[in-house]
This record gives C-alpha cells, structure tokens and sequence, in this order.
C-alpha cells in the first residue's frame, strides 16, 4: 500500500474519530507547544497530550495493520537543554513521556538531546536565533545521530544492508 493511501485512510479515521474536537479546535496554535513544556503537569496540557497519544497510537496501529515500519523521532527545544536568558531549562517530560509511550509499544524513538546538549555545552550553535529549528550543524547532529541509530536497529525496521 502507497504512503498516500495510508495517510488518506488515517485521514479519514481521524476526521471521523475526531470531529467534535476538530471543529472545536480548528487550526492548531503552534505557540501551545511550548506549554507542553512550561505548564506540563497541567489539566490542559494532560488531556491534549492523553488526545495526541491516542492518535499517535491509531497511527501505529495502521502502520502495523499494513506491515509498515515506524521510527518516531524528535527534536527537542533549545531551551529544554540549556538555559536561555537566566531562565532555567525547560522540562525534557514531554520527550521522556514519548520515549516511554514508544517503548511501551514496541515503536522505535530517537531524540539526540544529549548530543545536542553536549554540542551547547562545547559553544557549538546548532539552533538557529528561534531557538527551535536546528541549523546546519544541528541538522547534522540529528542526521548523524539518527544514521546511527538505524544502523543499530536495522533488523527491527527491515532495512537491508546500506550499499557502499
């Protein structure tokens, strides 16, 4: 099955599953992403990351259904591993929360907070000046790190030997 067919029936599942909150929501507001990270334990926040896993794991669901295998990967903010203006860090929860949802569930995570914070530390910048979205050193980093990490895993996501 085709990545557009998959998609087109999650699609479907989701916006029939879902359309109350759809409706109620509309459009996502990408400034919340930071609350997962300033009022994590919140009531709020609980019920919209309960919501977000619960779609997370329909979609592991069909990917399972049609044979297809998943790595879920992320990348953390910048401030989740340094401090930013005085400010201590924010909470790396939300990316220990998804690791464990993964592994409960049998679905490859990888997040290289720690090389990326190693790299901040040794006053290399891998953020660009939003503090969210990686540069080019970052991107490296998160490449390099993730070509690893598949090359380790290969046997669980049916890759097959790289050609050199």
């Amino acid at each position: 099955m085709s990545p557009q067919r998959i998609y087109a029936i999650y699609k479907a599942r989701y916006q029939e599953d879902h359309a109350a909150e759809i409706s109620r929501v509309g459009t996502i507001d990408l400034r919340k992403i930071h609350l997962w990270c300033f009022q994590y334990e919140s009531a709020q926040i609980q019920q919209e990351i309960e919501f977000s896993f619960s779609v997370l794991d329909k979609i592991i669901r069909l990917l399972e259904g049609e044979k297809v295998p998943l790595v879920i990967v992320t990348v953390p903010l910048k401030a989740q591993l340094v401090s930013i203006n005085g400010n201590p860090p924010l909470s790396r929860a939300p990316i220990k929360r998804l690791r464990d949802f993964c592994q409960k569930r049998g679905v490859l995570f990888h997040c290289p907070d720690n090389e990326l914070a190693v790299a901040l530390k040794n006053d290399r910048e891998v953020y660009f000046t939003d503090n969210m979205h990686l540069n080019y050193r970052g991107q490296e980093i998160w490449a390099d790190t993730l070509s690893d990490y598949l090359s380790r895993n290969r046997k669980y996501i049916g890759l097959l030997s790289p050609k050199r």
